[in-house]
This record gives structure tokens, sequence and C-alpha cells, in this order.
């Protein structure tokens, strides 16, 4: 599936400038309503850079990801032993993207904590790594983790894509740079021959999937992609 890189750009430019425009009045805007909107941006732009599959709660809990070694591990397949995970290397943008929804937790916790104690002890669950870190409010304001479904309800009228476009659509931008094969597979978290990609077996080095980030991350440049800040009505 090829999906023109310009629609793909204006897509999330769109969306990014929709949030920035909330956040000039954030006292007029539903707190709630502002974090699906989000959590849907972030889930897309985390989605693009490290081709996950289409599964419930894509990112795991807090402590899967390491924003200083700028790495993010991954479980989104089954196979013959249990869950397959893979550890994907984050570029500057996407690793700027998890700190910012960390510190949108953070103020969205600081807002709720006094009204909506329960709530807020959801969302403070999400930070210290107890529950899935990436989840949405339902129509009764109740935490829900991130499901397939529900980001395709978001962005039916938006994008007529099923959620696992990024693993087609980047295919071919990626297999133009010079990366070997093993370090493609290990980014796909292709494993059906020869050894785990990254395991002690494997040629992988870790240094060739940060050079993917970075590709990665030029891509987003290009497209004027760009990391998007989050809840806070203390700025």
């Amino acid at each position: 599936m090829r999906i023109n890189p310009e629609f793909i750009a204006r897509s999330f430019q769109l969306q990014a400038d929709e949030l920035a425009a909330a956040l000039q009045n954030p006292q007029a805007v539903c707190p709630y309503a502002f974090h699906n909107r989000f959590v849907l941006y972030v889930a897309q732009l985390l989605g693009l850079v490290t081709l996950i599959r289409s599964v419930t709660e894509p990112f795991g809990k807090q402590d899967d990801s390491n924003l200083l070694a700028q790495t993010v591990r991954i479980a989104d397949k089954v196979n013959r032993l249990g869950v397959n995970g893979r550890l994907v290397s984050l570029g500057d943008t996407a690793t700027a993207q998890l700190e910012s929804y960390n510190r949108h937790l953070e103020g969205l916790y600081d807002d709720l904590r006094h009204h909506q104690p329960d709530t807020a002890s959801s969302v403070q669950a999400a930070l210290d790594g107890t529950d899935s870190c990436l989840f949405y409010f339902d129509t009764d304001r109740r935490i829900q983790p991130l499901r397939p479904k529900w980001i395709l309800e978001e962005l039916k009228d938006a994008w007529p894509f099923p959620t696992n476009w990024p693993r087609h659509s980047l295919s071919a931008w990626i297999r133009q740079q010079d990366f070997s094969k093993g370090a493609i597979r290990a980014l796909y978290g292709h494993s059906d021959y020869g050894p785990a990609p990254l395991s002690r077996f494997d040629g992988t080095a870790v240094l060739e999937l940060s050079g993917i980030a970075n590709v990665i991350d030029d891509y987003l440049s290009l497209h004027d992609i760009r990391s998007v800040e989050g809840w806070n009505t203390r700025i």
C-alpha cells in the first residue's frame, strides 16, 4: 500500500495545528477530549516511526521505553513461543514526543487530582508504569487502553486506511537506504527464518537500528511532521 507522502504530512500538520490552537485557551477546552485528540496524534507518530503492527496497548508501559537511550520495546507479534517483543530505536522527534506525552500526563494529573481523584489516580498509574502508558477516555470518562478499533473510529472521516499503514508506506523509503537485511528484519520484527533479530547469534547491531531511526527522523523533518505539546494549564 503506497500513500502519497504529502497526504501523510498534511494529516499530521492539521492535527498538530488543531492541538496547538486548543492550547491557546485551555480553560475553554475539555481536558478529556483534548487528551483523546492528543493521544491519537502520539499513537500515529509512534506508529509511523516504529512500524508497529495493529495491536491493543501498542506501546506497553513506562518501563518499556528508555528516553535516555532513545529506545522502546514493543510486543506486536505472537508466535509459537509466545509474545515476540522487539527493540526499536527512536529518533529525536519521537523521543521528544514521548517526553511531551509524559509532561501532558503530569499536567492532566495536576488538573484532575482535586475534583476527579479517581481519574487522576488512573492517570498516575499510566505515569508510574502500573498501567498502559497510552490510553483514551471513553464516553463515561473512564480510562481505556488504546485499541486499533478506537483509532480507526476516531479517524474514519479523515484517514481511510488500516492502522498498519506505516509498515507498508515507509517500506520503499527505508529500502532505498544502505541498511543490512538484518537491520530491516529487526525494524519490522521479522523472525521467520534465521536467528531472531538482536539475539546472541544475530549480526545486527543496535547502531544500525539507530541509523534507521535517524533516516526516519529525516523523513519526518522533510514532511514537517513534528512533536507537539500536550495539556498544561500552567503555561
